[in-house]
């Protein structure tokens, strides 16, 4: 996989910077409507959500600390 962008994100509540590398095609694609998870299978789920929300993977669980939870019980 070539990963030609670089994507500087920035979390908008506690300032958690962080960098996560796509293809372009990619990015174009999930711009243009696919979904981020068919886009991104290799980025992190928290690294998507960056992306999405601008909300980083600790500030996620501190606003949502019993979703990791129902997660597991699905499992």
């Amino acid at each position: 996989m070539i990963e030609d962008l670089t994507l500087e994100l920035e979390c908008k509540y506690c300032g958690y910077t962080d960098k996560v590398y796509v293809d372009e095609p990619d990015y174009n694609a999930w711009h243009n409507g696919e979904p981020i998870q068919d886009c991104f299978p290799h980025l992190t789920a928290g690294e998507r959500e960056l992306m999405l929300s601008g909300t980083c993977d600790t500030c996620w669980k501190k606003f949502f600390p019993y979703a990791n939870e129902e997660e597991e019980e699905d499992e």
